[in-house]
């Protein structure tokens, strides 16, 4: 049983630079305690600890940590794109490349929005596990972002961040769904956060380079995709890949200049589970039906020779 609990909350985690100490409470509360510490900070890393009396023992919790948003100001950065027109039909989802280059950094936050679906990648590897990112929101009047910890995910010296961009809700989904118009485009900005207190920022602009002629032919949240393996990429997104022929994005901007941006809270839309299919129906013209037993929403995932 709870008898007291104490919560400390500091930018380092030997809490030698303590922003909230809420002292001894004498109370079996668990959750939901309402934060009254000094102001947090935008973009700042801050750690937590829970000391508590349990049946007269003091337990203390693991160091752990949370990162602020953005806290109602704009992603710093232009907006930009890979397609030249204001408005395009569903067509190849073109990839995207950054190299740049860390000399020092403590920890690194990226922020993001994207007019269409992105999946993101770090010197070759697939960062992060939401699927279908940014959520929906009345375009119009409010973008959700989205806020990353990638400090694992980057190193020292060179890295490269890679980018997959799909239609997402645009005028080719659902009319009957809050769609936004135009073409394909984001806004982005890698926050290196240093020992020292400063933020050196590698943020969306011309330099950004971009390729349509890519595998994935059309795809469509209903209709599904069309992927042409021979038009492959191999180590597109890698670091050592030569980027020399593709182009440099254009400059573009938001739909509407008073746009509130949100940080998506979530919970986020995520591979929960694998199924295999219980029954294989071929049709007389060549095509096959997957039954897996239920209704659902997901990805197929399978093998061929030939």
């Amino acid at each position: 049983f709870q008898n007291s609990y104490r919560i400390l909350v500091a930018t380092d985690s030997e809490f030698q630079q303590t922003v909230w100490d809420s002292g001894i409470i004498e109370s079996n509360e668990t959750f939901s305690i309402k934060y009254e510490g000094n102001e947090l900070q935008k973009d700042t890393k801050y750690f937590v600890q829970v000391i508590a009396d349990i049946n007269g023992k003091t337990i203390k919790s693991e160091v752990t940590y949370f990162i602020t948003g953005l806290f109602g100001e704009e992603i710093e950065g232009e907006w930009v794109t890979p397609q030249k027109d204001e408005y395009h039909p569903s067509e190849t989802a073109p990839y995207i490349r950054k190299t740049f280059e860390v000399k020092d950094f403590e920890y690194a936050t990226l922020h993001i929005y994207s007019y269409g679906w992105y999946k993101l990648y770090f010197n070759g590897k697939e960062f992060g596990d939401r699927m279908f990112a940014p959520g929906q929101s009345p375009y119009e009047t409010t973008l959700y972002y989205d806020a990353y910890d990638i400090t694992d995910a980057i190193k020292k010296g060179k890295n490269v961040l890679g980018m997959i961009m799909g239609d997402g809700y645009n005028m080719n989904a659902n009319p009957f769904l809050s769609q936004w118009e135009g073409s394909k485009r984001f806004i982005a900005c890698i926050n290196l956060h240093k020992k020292n207190g400063s933020v050196e920022k590698i943020f969306s602009d011309k330099s950004w380079k971009f390729e349509l002629n890519t595998p994935i032919v059309t795809h469509h949240i209903y209709n599904g995709e069309v992927y042409d393996a021979t038009k492959e990429i191999k180590g597109w997104n890698a670091l050592r890949f030569d980027d020399s022929a593709w182009k440099n994005v254009y400059l573009s901007k938001a739909k509407n200049e008073k746009l509130d941006m949100i940080c998506e809270l979530g919970p986020y839309v995520q591979i929960v589970e694998y199924k295999k299919a219980k029954k294989i129906i071929t049709c007389n013209n060549g095509r096959y039906i997957l039954d897996f037993g239920q209704n659902t929403a997901g990805f197929v995932k399978f093998s061929l020779k030939g």
